[in-house]
Order: C-alpha cells, then structure tokens, then sequence
C-alpha cells in the first residue's frame, strides 16, 4: 500500500516505526493521518514530551491498556501482562516517547542541527490540555492501538509539504 504523507506525517511515522521494530519488534501501520485520529478510550495511557527547540512543540502518544501491557511486557521480558504495572507502563511509554522525538526531530533538521527536548509527563484517562494539534496519525502496530499527534504552531510549515512513503510501486497520486 502506498501512503502520500506530508514531510510532518512521513518524518513522525517513519520515526515511530523505527522506534516500534526496535523496542517491540513489531510492525507499524498507518489506520487514518489526519488531525480527527482518536483512540476513543477513557482509560488510555498517554505521555507528552515538550520538543524545546529549534521548533516548539509538543510529541503525544496515546495508547489502550492492551497495546500498554503488551509493549511493556515485551521491553521489561514479563510475559504475563497481570506481572507488568501501570507505573512501567508509563515508563515505557515515556522512553518510547523519547526515543520517537529524538528520531522525529532530527529528521526535519539539517545534519548535525542541534535540538532540545524536554522531559516526558505520563499519565491514564484524561489528558491536560495542549497547544494547537498539527497531526494525529492512528496506527495498528501488532494488532494494538496507538495514536501519535504533534502539538505546536511551529511544526504548521512541514504539515504541508508532501512527500512519498512507499510500500510498493505505486506512485502518489
């Protein structure tokens, strides 16, 4: 399948993709890109990571308690879900976090750019509110949800040049 992404969706998946087939060993798969992408579940586990600089913005993952138990489970070696906790859940989503941002960011700059990220808040249920969202990308990575959204004015610029993810040889159309 061929995905036409813009240079924002296409720096964040491909960041996340690496960032999944590394800690997870799992496929990622894009489900919807666009700023509607929801989880629709209250219980979700979620972690903000402030992007300081160059660009000032927010990375935001959202994950259901299967995708978190899984993921955890599979990063820390617990193979029983009831052993894996929600404290290392968020710890473990807080590393992805990182980890994503790190990838994400440095993909929209020049080599060797220098860029800051802060530090990650983690959380269940509800989140605090956030700057303008610019993206939301829905995802399926081994049959678990997660939605990756980018929060900032200052990404705006990158969410409207396209770029090609290709899956195959389909061209963009």
């Amino acid at each position: 399948m061929n995905k036409c992404l813009s240079k924002l969706d296409g720096a964040l998946f491909a960041a996340i993709s690496k960032t999944m087939e590394n800690m997870t060993f799992e496929e990622v798969q894009i489900v919807h890109h666009n700023k509607e992408a929801n989880i629709f579940v209250k219980d979700a586990t979620w972690a903000i990571l402030p992007i300081v600089r160059p660009y000032c913005g927010q990375l935001v993952l959202e994950i259901t308690p299967g995708c978190g138990h899984t993921f955890a489970g599979v990063v820390i070696g617990k193979i029983d879900k009831n052993e894996v906790s929600d404290e290392w859940i968020q710890d473990m989503l807080a590393e992805m976090a990182n980890t994503i941002a790190g990838r994400f960011v440095a993909a929209l700059l020049q080599d060797n750019e220098a860029f800051e990220l802060g530090l990650p808040t983690t959380g269940q249920g509800p989140m605090p509110k956030l700057a303008t969202y610019i993206t939301k990308i829905s995802l399926n990575i081994g049959g678990h949800s997660m939605v990756a959204s980018i929060a900032g004015d200052a990404f705006r610029h990158f969410a409207g040049t396209k770029q090609e993810v290709i899956e195959n040889e389909n061209s963009c159309g």
